[in-house]
């Protein structure tokens, strides 16, 4: 199947993420929360804080965090 792995809905209102994975053809809900950490299926390896989509200090954070683990070019 060449279906979308996962997918992400981020309430802005509310302040939460869900997270489906495809399982057997079918989107399955992984996750929803406010707190917390999520993690891709489709991107292995890449966890990020929930508040980091909601708290301009927490992003700022964890994007240094990624830039700062990747290899030197």
């Amino acid at each position: 199947m060449h279906g979308v792995q996962e997918y992400w809905i981020i309430d802005a209102d509310e302040l939460f993420i869900e997270q489906y994975h495809l399982v057997d053809g079918e989107y399955k809900l992984i996750l929803k929360a406010s707190q917390g950490h999520i993690s891709s299926f489709a991107l292995p390896g890449f966890t990020i804080p929930i508040q980091a989509a909601f708290n301009e200090d927490v992003n700022m954070e964890t994007m240094a965090a990624i830039l700062q683990s990747q290899p030197s070019a």
